[in-house]
């Protein structure tokens, strides 16, 4: 099972950012993530034995216990390895680093990159001429995900284990 720890936009955050995507695609070539597939990576686990399911489950539950609703706001587009994505504004890190370290006696080892907040909108894809507009949308980070990430043809991410955050 190829795992990975996720925050998904509310409906404005997720409306807003299809219509960037939109715009952008008038732009720019790439390939363009689905609505259904916009999150922001917390914490990638990659490759896991199915049997560690429900162990990763119970840490990711017991690691989050502490932690409040979380603000967060779209910041700027950007690109990065030929791709192009949105920064995330909000205190995710503390998060971050909790569930780093919560996922250590599971074989996961700490990404040696340092934690950038992001909302990937497009892969394969450059930089436009001019960003089309984006509107700082503020929302609640109130829910941590845990996805599989499968490939039937085409990539697909499947919720496996939610965990609502303090209010």
């Amino acid at each position: 099972m190829r795992l990975f720890i996720a925050i998904e936009p509310d409906d404005a955050a997720r409306r807003t950012l299809t219509a960037f995507r939109e715009e952008l695609r008038k732009r720019v070539s790439g390939r363009f993530v689905r609505d259904e597939q916009l999150h922001l990576t917390l914490l990638f686990l990659g490759e896991m034995p199915e049997k560690s399911l429900p162990g990763i489950c119970e840490t990711l539950t017991d690691a989050t216990t502490a932690h409040t609703h979380i603000p967060l706001s779209l910041g700027l587009p950007d690109v990065f390895r030929a791709g192009i994505y949105v920064h995330v504004n909000g205190d995710l890190e503390p998060l971050h680093r909790t569930l780093t370290k919560a996922m250590l006696p599971h074989g996961i080892e700490p990404d040696k990159r340092p934690f950038l907040p992001h909302i990937t909108i497009a892969r394969e894809a450059k930089a436009p001429d001019s960003w089309p507009a984006l509107s700082p949308i503020a929302w609640n980070c109130g829910e941590i995900i845990l996805y599989e990430s499968r490939l039937n043809g085409r990539r697909e991410y499947i919720p496996v284990h939610r965990v609502k955050l303090q209010p």
